[in-house]
């Protein structure tokens, strides 16, 4: 029974292996072991019981060298990259978006663009697009040429017209109007802004304004007519005397204002002063005597810096016979005074005001009645701007 024992001992320790610090060392522990396994296992005859004890150590001591060692968890998954290249001809490498096939296939064939009838109203086919009609040679909705009175094209809504800007009309004999279409010169382009149509400081300072003060500007002569100025009822061109008059045969008995005005500027900007002359008369109504009245018949001569806007009123530097009295104005005589006067050269001087490049005047006849007026009563020539 020993020696059974002691064999068990023996292949139980061969069979452990070393600890994980040290395999050689753990070797030579086992074989000492295993010698003092066999050289104490006592005899049958020094106690059964001792067998059985070392038994279990041997067991014990082939257990304890085995914790620690590593334990296999399966088959080794990892995978072997054998560097093989994907030769599948189907994989072009695109990613598939989702979007759906059209089945449209590309001819090759090349977009030739609009055609002489394929573009909308207000454009016409240039190189192959469609381009709006707001060039000279296509102009307007019906892309057409622009000439003669319309030379100028003003967009594709606008169409064929003139332009001011300079004036596509030329200016000479003909000149492009407010309504954007080109009419002949004459009066009327005279206020048009522009210094056209043979047009002078002289003729017209409006459109052409003087650099210089200009010595004398000649505004009416009434040889034979208004010289275009503007006049209100009471005032006529009289053909006997070659002068403006007023004065009426007609029985009124309410108030009135009456006016003569001249109808272009005269550019005073340049003058440091600057004087009106003129011709003037009155012949009043001595028989008023009898109507126990004033008639309040008066003539205002006025002058304006603004074209119109606003006037002042001048005075003579020396008044006429029997006109002194009347202050600001020309005045016929009250109950049995007459106040008349033949025609007198007048001199005025004008004010800062009318020393102005839109500078006007005017002669005003205002009075509470004119029926006792003579027919004519006022005369006015020959009016000049020094």
């Amino acid at each position: 029974m020993r020696h059974i024992v002691a064999i068990l001992a023996f292949s139980a320790a061969g069979c452990a292996t070393g600890s994980a610090d040290d395999p050689v060392r753990g070797d030579a522990s086992l074989e000492g072991a295993a010698n003092d396994a066999v050289a104490d296992v006592p005899s049958s005859e020094e106690g059964g019981g001792d067998a059985g004890d070392a038994t279990t150590d041997a067991v014990a001591a082939d257990s304890s060298l085995l914790d620690g060692a590593p334990s296999d968890s399966g088959p080794d998954s990892a995978t072997v990259d054998s560097g093989a290249t994907d030769t599948d001809p189907l994989d072009t490498g695109a990613v598939d978006t989702g979007a759906p096939d059209t089945g449209v296939v590309d001819t090759g064939a090349v977009d030739t663009g609009c055609t002489a009838t394929s573009c909308p109203s207000g454009s016409w086919c240039s190189a192959g697009v469609c381009a709006a009609c707001d060039t000279s040679t296509h102009c307007g909705p019906s892309c057409g040429v622009c000439s003669g009175a319309t030379p100028s094209c003003g967009g594709a809504l606008a169409g064929c017209q003139c332009t001011t800007g300079p004036d596509s009309c030329g200016g000479v004999t003909t000149w492009c109007s407010a309504s954007k279409t080109c009419v002949a010169c004459g009066a009327a382009a005279c206020g048009n802004g522009r210094c056209d149509c043979g047009e002078s400081s002289t003729t017209c300072p409006a459109d052409c304004p003087s650099t210089t003060c200009p010595k004398a500007v000649s505004l009416g002569t009434f040889t034979t007519g208004a010289d275009s100025w503007t006049f209100d009822g009471l005032f006529r061109w009289d053909s006997g005397s070659a002068s403006m008059v007023a004065g009426s045969s007609t029985k009124y008995s309410s108030s009135y204002t009456q006016n003569l005005t001249n109808p272009s500027n005269v550019d005073l900007s340049k003058c440091a002063s600057a004087t009106l002359t003129y011709r003037v008369r009155l012949a009043d109504d001595p028989g008023y005597a009898s109507k126990g009245s004033d008639k309040s018949e008066r003539l205002y001569v006025q002058c304006s810096g603004d074209g119109g806007s606003t006037w002042n009123n001048l005075t003579p530097t020396a008044w006429p016979v029997n006109q002194s009295p009347c202050a600001t104005s020309y005045c016929c005589g009250g109950p049995g005074l007459d106040r008349s006067f033949p025609m007198t050269a007048q001199t005025a001087n004008l004010p800062s005001a009318c020393l102005m490049a839109a500078t006007r005047f005017r002669f005003q006849a205002k009075g509470s009645s004119v029926w006792n007026l003579q027919n004519p009563g006022w005369y006015v020539d020959d009016v000049v701007a020094n």
